[in-house]
């Protein structure tokens, strides 16, 4: 997992970039971030992702589990060092959500086949 997030975070550029200039087709932008409460951490996706006086803001788009400082629905400022992953689509293809990526190895082939399917390249 630790690689995935790695290679979110080396291509967060393009994400940015596409964010900041999406062309048609690509729809749906979405970050997952580090949320840390106490000694409690947890990730979430955050949808509705817009830029607001040079800072980002999204909706966390999950249930908490560990923590407690955030709920579903939640809307937050992403803190940069905090995202761990990122995804948009294009043209009905996901581009990005490399931890999901990492997890394909623990799920039947079947599964991994589907979702493939519906992935692109960044």
């Amino acid at each position: 997992m630790n690689a995935a997030i790695a290679q979110a975070r080396e291509l967060l550029p393009h994400f940015c970039q596409v964010f900041e200039n999406p062309t048609q087709g690509e729809s749906d932008f979405s970050l997952k971030v580090r949320i840390e409460d106490g000694h409690n951490v947890e990730y979430f996706w955050v949808t509705d992702v817009r830029r607001d006086a040079g800072k980002i803001h999204g909706v966390i788009a999950n249930e908490a589990i560990r923590v407690r400082n955030v709920m579903l629905g939640d809307e937050i400022e992403v803190v940069d060092d905090s995202i761990a992953d990122w995804l948009y689509w294009r043209d009905g293809r996901m581009v990005g959500n490399f931890t999901l990526r990492a997890l394909f190895r623990h799920m039947p082939d079947e599964q991994v086949e589907k979702l493939k399917a519906m992935m692109a390249e960044p």
